[in-house]
Parts: structure tokens; sequence; C-alpha cells
């Protein structure tokens, strides 16, 4: 189900953690995931950038704080995939929405009507 929002005049940011080690990227479920989150949003334009811009193992001293606040800082509304750029977006003082981390791993998003809540809250945060 659509909702139809139309969010487009927005400048609207998707946060991740890092990109996957995967081979390949595009099969993942997050890859796959957050397309399909954009669209049941009535996003028909977004950003998306990584907290950390390589796969693997990372640490919060690897992110460049600069560049993810100029980043934040040009965008009316952002979304954080999980609770790692929820926390840092936090420490930048960047008002965001928290939607759960898309990974296949999130045993949370096995309920879909968990993944419906959360998306519902999404669009009402993007609304306002």
């Amino acid at each position: 189900m659509r909702l139809a929002l139309n969010i487009s005049v927005s400048r609207v940011l998707i946060v991740g953690i890092n990109p996957s080690s995967a081979r390949e990227n595009h099969l993942s479920p997050t890859f796959r995931r957050v397309p399909k989150w954009a669209d049941y949003l009535g996003l028909r334009n977004y950003s998306f950038i990584n907290c950390i811009p390589y796969p693997g193992p990372y640490k919060e001293k690897d992110i460049d704080r600069e560049f993810l606040y100029q980043a934040v800082s040009y965008h009316s509304k952002v979304i954080a995939l999980g609770q790692f750029p929820s926390k840092i977006l936090s420490k930048l003082g960047k008002k965001h929405f928290a939607l759960p981390h898309p990974s296949g791993l999130n045993r949370l998003l096995n309920d879909k009507r968990y993944e419906l809540a959360q998306l519902d809250k999404c669009s009402e945060y993007l609304k306002g």
C-alpha cells in the first residue's frame, strides 16, 4: 500500500551506517528494502548517505562529523536507519526520525505490522 504524500518538495536525507561488505550489494535485504520504504512513504526524491564510507567493522571515531553535519544541514527532513545513525545524529544535535535498521538480520521486521507501524510513524514525521 502506498501513501499519497508526495514529499518531493522537501529535501529528505536517509542516513545509513556503512556500505554492505556483500559482493552483490543490490541483492542484500537492506538494499532492496530502502527503496520499498521510500515508495511507501511517497518519497519521489531523496538523498542517501552513510555515516561510515567503507564496508566492514567501524567505530564512531571513523565518522567525518563535519561532512555528515553539513549534509544533514542541507536537508529539511532526516531519516536514520537504525540506532547507530540515530545516536550520531542526536550527538550532532540534528532532528531526525529513527526507523529500524532494514537489515535482514533485524528480527523486528519479521512482523509486517511492526514494519508498517514504523513507516506510518515516519510518514507523520515527514508531514510535520
